[in-house]
């Protein structure tokens, strides 16, 4: 009675067969799925089983308790069976095995499980995963194609813009011009960052991108990147100090991406730090052989709340986000550097404090540092 209750009680279906082609006997609590295929005497109508099993399955279904029936081994395997009270296909898991008792009698045990709604699940889950990566998809090709179709005038704005400032073809007669001529070069440049900036991030958001690796030399990297950012904080009179170690080794990176991450996380200092105040950048390496590349960029800005130091590592995120914000810009600099940072296997480490400032470090794993020095400095 025990074990009859127990059985009854299982989730799922339990069955046992006595003999190969004999009665087989179900207990447990999907018993309902079974109960038009159950004769008077409570077994299974194992034809009329068979016969309910959708046809794309029904050869796998027999071959499978032939390969049972003849290696006396257990099996799994999934297929549709019609529920007999709604006529729909469910989807049940069956597991078989042979069993062999003491005296030599063989009977085929298994059990069912209703597998119907891990099923649907799984295939909602998968059509939600489709659906994102074509989304993705969409979007990294739109931004693409805009991308570029913005570059292309936007250089040739760059271009007429620098004609008419060093006067090419003749004196304009009124400063004013020239620095109408100058507005609209810088206006485009910056423009022209933003959209390489967009187009950078998709690449690296769909796998488009990739490293070209060579030797590099970090202050050498370090050097270029202030050269881009030294007007922008002379206009602000900020004191810039850098500390590159002597002597740095040589790192096995992208150069061109090396100095992009570089180049965002300086503009960035540079931007967020009122006039006056102080933007530090400082490159060093342990002597351990284990010991990763770390640059590292102090400012004394106006910093970053705890509460949206995470945030400001999503792409397009602005903290402040109204349309009369001080700071222009995507919100791609702090995501762009960490994607560009992880093709590394590095990463970008972010501390702040409101109105006192923010550290970012680039930290680059020891298996790209090269044990070689390198030569002098551009620094």
């Amino acid at each position: 009675m025990r074990d009859r209750t127990l059985l009854q009680n299982l989730r799922g279906i339990v069955f046992y067969r006595s003999e190969p082609g004999g009665k087989v006997t179900a207990f447990g609590d999907g018993r309902e799925l079974l109960a038009a295929y159950t004769r008077a005497d409570g077994t299974v109508d194992v034809r009329a089983w068979l016969d309910a099993i959708h046809p794309d399955e029904r050869l796998d279904y027999l071959a499978f308790e032939a390969r049972r029936q003849a290696q006396a081994g257990e099996f799994t395997m999934e297929y549709r069976v019609r529920d007999p009270r709604s006529g729909a296909y469910r989807w049940v898991r069956e597991t078989g095995y042979v069993v062999i008792t003491k005296e030599g009698q063989v009977c085929y045990d298994g059990y069912l499980l209703d597998t119907t709604a891990s099923k649907e699940q799984e295939r909602s889950l998968r059509a939600a995963s489709d659906a994102a990566l074509a989304a993705s998809r969409t979007r990294g090709e739109f931004l693409a194609n805009m991308s570029h179709e913005l570059r292309t005038p936007l250089n040739a704005i760059i271009g007429f813009a620098e004609l008419i400032r060093a006067q090419a073809f003749g004196p304009l007669g009124q400063q004013r011009y020239l620095d109408y001529a100058e507005d609209i070069r810088a206006g485009a440049d910056h423009l022209l960052h933003l959209v390489e900036d967009i187009l950078e991030f998709t690449r690296s958001e769909s796998g488009g991108s990739e490293l070209k690796e060579t030797t590099v030399s970090v202050g050498d990297s370090v050097a270029a990147a202030l050269r881009l950012i030294r007007d922008q904080a002379d206009r602000k009179k900020l004191d810039v100090d850098v500390d590159v170690v002597p002597d740095l080794p040589h790192l096995r990176a992208d150069e061109r991406k090396l100095r992009q991450i570089l180049l965002n996380l300086l503009t960035n200092a540079v931007k967020f730090t009122p006039a006056g105040g102080r933007v530090t950048v400082s490159a060093y390496c342990g002597d351990a052989p284990d010991a990763d590349m770390v640059v590292e960029i102090r400012d004394t800005g106006i910093g970053i709340a705890q509460k949206d130091l995470e945030r400001v590592m999503e792409p397009f995120t602005q903290v402040d986000a109204s349309l009369s914000r001080e700071h222009g810009g995507t919100g791609l600099g702090l995501p762009l550097s960490q994607r560009l940072a992880e093709m590394h296997g590095g990463r970008v480490e972010l501390e702040s404090r409101l109105t006192v400032g923010t550290t970012v470090r680039l930290v680059l794993p020891a298996i790209r540092v090269l044990p070689s020095s390198n030569p002098t400095s551009m620094l």
